[in-house]
């Protein structure tokens, strides 16, 4: 086949040889193939080769191991088909096998394929995951894909970027815009951010009523500084009729969700017995939270 290993071939023709060595149980023969390929820098080649050489290899499973590297196979022939999913696949193997450049370059793909996980794990490149790499806005590019394909996590964390001036010029309307449809997409933070935007007039004009209304729909997608922020509107008043009871229960709802903040303004309703019966066992056992 091809001329026999030591001819001279193309890459994709070796590890088809190989591939069809194995299936007439040659491994040894097969995995000159690989290695021929590999030598001819085909990154299939190498990683076939890589898994040949797997744990599960050195412990005389040369059947497993080789299925291993024929998935990958398939998977990267998807992938070559535009098939997203498959992309993302081939990225992991890579991502597992430590080589970060070709698992970059199919999340890449697997996000211009408008995989959103492809996307999101695209822009980690980028913070820092492979040294030396220049940002060059890319992250910014894969969360705003992320965003367009409505995945709430990369529309609060574009509205991050933008609030904080990351990389980009500090534009609060922008941080705003990206906030507000994290939360349409029911993202917790996007909702917390938009709260605290209305609450200190960031952007928009200060409005205790919606800053009331979008930390309570945070604390309904179970954002844990939101429901004790939800009890203290509540316990004082601001922005909503003072309601003891309620700020009781969203404290609680807060600790539940392991806010320490939270904690100490339920131990403070049990010690003072306000919204709640007072009750001295509660106040300990709720300080021990903090």
């Amino acid at each position: 086949l091809c001329g026999g290993v030591n001819g001279r071939a193309n890459p994709k023709e070796l590890i088809f040889s190989g591939i069809t060595i194995y299936t007439d149980k040659d491994f040894t023969r097969a995995k000159e193939y690989f290695e021929k390929a590999c030598r001819l820098n085909d990154a299939d080649g190498c990683a076939i080769l890589r898994e040949a050489y797997s744990k599960v290899i050195l412990k005389g499973n040369a059947r497993e191991s080789i299925e291993k590297a024929l998935e990958h196979t398939a998977t990267a022939k998807a992938c070559k088909s535009d098939d997203a999913e498959k992309c993302k696949d081939l990225a992991e193997f890579y991502f597992n096998a430590n080589d970060l450049k070709n698992a970059l370059e199919y999340y890449s793909k697997s996000c211009k394929l408008n995989n959103v996980e492809g996307c999101m794990l695209s822009a980690t490149f980028y913070n820092d995951m492979i040294k030396g790499l220049k940002k060059d806005k890319k992250d910014l590019e894969y969360y705003s894909k992320a965003c367009e394909l409505n995945y709430g996590d990369g529309c609060a964390i574009l509205g991050d970027i933008y609030h904080n001036g990351e990389g980009v010029t500090q534009n609060f309307k922008k941080a705003f815009k990206y906030y507000s449809k994290a939360c349409e997409l029911n993202n917790g933070e996007g909702c917390s951010k938009l709260g605290g935007d209305y609450f200190l007039g960031e952007s928009v004009t200060q409005d205790l009523k919606k800053a009331f209304g979008y930390y309570s729909k945070a604390c309904e997608l179970n954002e844990a500084l939101t429901c004790t922020l939800v009890g203290e509107f509540y316990r004082d008043g601001e922005g909503v009729t003072k309601d003891l009871k309620k700020a009781f229960e969203y404290s609680a709802k807060a600790c539940e969700l392991n806010d320490a903040k939270g904690c100490y303004a339920l131990a403070a309703f049990y010690n003072e017995g306000k919204g709640v019966a007072k009750d001295e066992k509660q106040t300990t056992e709720n300080l021990k939270r903090v």
